[in-house]
């Protein structure tokens, strides 16, 4: 009787092992990055760029170690970048998704100094993420 029971046990306990999450399915969210303002990435500006490793983050950034790490295993970083003819108050940016794209809002307050001010927005995004489902505005 105690074979049958180690016979009935084994498939079951195979069976879980197969249904495990454990497969490196990691879902990451999308969420802002946080850039400082004296930090301005090397990238092209008004377009949509997408950073896959840590050596293209490394060029971007001039290897700069005051950013926060950025897992590339699971993830990458987002970016659009540009200059300002005015200087920046402040800077809004929503990002939406509907249906199969995003649309990313980024609006600049300006003061009144008279300086080309450049800025940035980032966000972390899956894996895989396709930079052309990204459709953004500047006002």
């Amino acid at each position: 009787m105690r074979i049958t029971n180690y016979l009935l046990f084994i498939p079951l306990m195979l069976l879980c092992m197969a249904c495990s999450n454990d497969d490196g399915d990691y879902s990451v969210t999308i969420s802002e990055y946080e850039i400082p303002e004296f930090c301005h990435p090397d990238i092209d500006k008004d377009k949509v760029v997408i950073i896959n490793n840590k050596a293209e983050f490394n060029r971007a950034f001039a290897n700069n170690k005051r950013l926060k790490h950025v897992d590339f295993k699971h993830s990458c970083l987002m970016l659009v970048s540009g200059v300002s003819t005015s200087g920046i108050d402040k800077i809004d940016k929503e990002l939406t998704h509907t249906g199969n794209e995003y649309e990313l809002k980024i609006t600049i307050t300006n003061n009144m100094l008279a300086v080309m001010e450049p800025w940035c927005v980032a966000y972390l995004v899956p894996k895989g993420f396709d930079k052309n489902k990204v459709k953004f505005t500047v006002k």
